[in-house]
């Protein structure tokens, strides 16, 4: 499923709450688990992109959850990152550098000028 970039309304940073390696096995190559999302960022910095920013990716909420707030509305209007690490964990210098490129590329490609907040 597809969007327009200007459908995008900002973006929602994951703690991966692991390490990429195992992650690969657990979450991306595991068919029995629905979850995606668009960007990894490695504690070196390092970026990975795996879907498009058009693409509806699968980042919050639960399965099955409908509720409007959560599920449908944050996978339908923003994008997801996961940043390698524990809960917990502080962001490394390098995540908060690549991070941080990584939003104002966002912003600028999709015309975000007030992006949503968190209550």
């Amino acid at each position: 499923m597809l969007r327009s970039l200007n459908a995008v309304e900002g973006e929602v940073k994951h703690s991966m709450e692991g390490e990429w390696p195992g992650v690969i096995d657990a979450v991306i190559e595991n068919p029995d688990r629905q979850a995606s999302w668009h960007f990894t960022i490695l504690r070196d910095g390092k970026l990975y992109q795996h879907y498009e920013i058009e693409d509806i990716c699968w980042h919050c909420g639960q399965p099955g959850d409908e509720r409007r707030d959560t599920s449908l509305i944050g996978n339908i209007t923003l994008v997801g990152e996961e940043h390698e690490g524990f809960a917990g964990e502080a962001l490394t210098l390098a995540q908060i550098a690549t991070t941080t490129q990584l939003t104002a590329d966002i912003r600028r490609l999709c015309g975000i000028t007030d992006p949503p907040t968190r209550p």
